[in-house]
């Protein structure tokens, strides 16, 4: 049973003759305040443990040969959901070096960003901003760079453009009703013998913030 709840065997004899006999020396509050910094200390050491085995089942079995860099990216990924130290710890890598590495990768990142947003302004501008993150992510992978879908959305949003979206027609004729209906005098018969005998005018929509 130790085992398999993580409690040292003696300890759990211990908290065993405690509730047999509550009236013993070894219920006193020095003696429960001692047990419960105990538990304390156990259930943080169980949680290490459960982490370091979860933290070892995602690097896998050859990570570690690959290179310092590639334990640096697993920790950059996995720094969300683990803690950092324990993250150096399992792929053995200094916190120091994690840290140096991460500080070059911003500014690596910051170059890159400053070099391609004037290209998502160039593209914008030339397709007068009809492309959307997919499409601008395909244009700059055409043009030899490294760019996916989320990765245009945030460059597009740093260039500070967006794309144009089409307005939806709206019709606004509705031939649906018992209304009274102006009779059709003309019918498309523009043939006539004398000037000022028939006129004809059109209707021009305005969009408005309505539609």
């Amino acid at each position: 049973m130790s085992l398999i709840i993580g409690v040292n065997a003696n300890l759990l004899g211990r908290w065993k003759k405690e509730a047999e006999h509550p009236g013993s020396e070894s219920t006193s509050p020095g003696s429960m305040v001692a047990m419960q910094a105990e538990l304390k200390r156990l259930k943080k050491e169980n949680k290490q443990l459960k982490m370091e085995r979860e933290i070892l089942k995602k690097k896998g079995s050859g990570l570690l040969r690959q290179g310092a860099w590639v334990s640096y990216q697993f920790i950059d990924t996995e720094k969300k959901v683990y803690p950092i130290t324990l993250l150096c710890q399992v792929m053995e890598v200094s916190r120091s070096g994690f840290y140096s590495w991460s500080s070059r990768n911003i500014s690596e990142r910051k170059k890159e960003r400053e070099r391609l947003i004037p290209k998502v302004k160039k593209i914008h501008k030339y397709v007068r901003g009809a492309y959307g993150a997919r499409r601008i992510s395909e244009e700059l992978t055409a043009k030899g760079e490294s760019c996916g879908r989320t990765k245009a959305a945030a460059l597009m949003q740093l260039a500070n453009v967006s794309a144009k979206q089409k307005r939806k027609f709206k019709a606004t004729t509705d031939s649906k009703h018992k209304l009274p209906v102006a009779p059709n005098v003309l019918d498309r018969n523009f043939v006539v013998s004398q000037p000022d005998a028939i006129y004809c005018s059109d209707i021009t929509y305005i969009w408005t913030s309505e539609g």
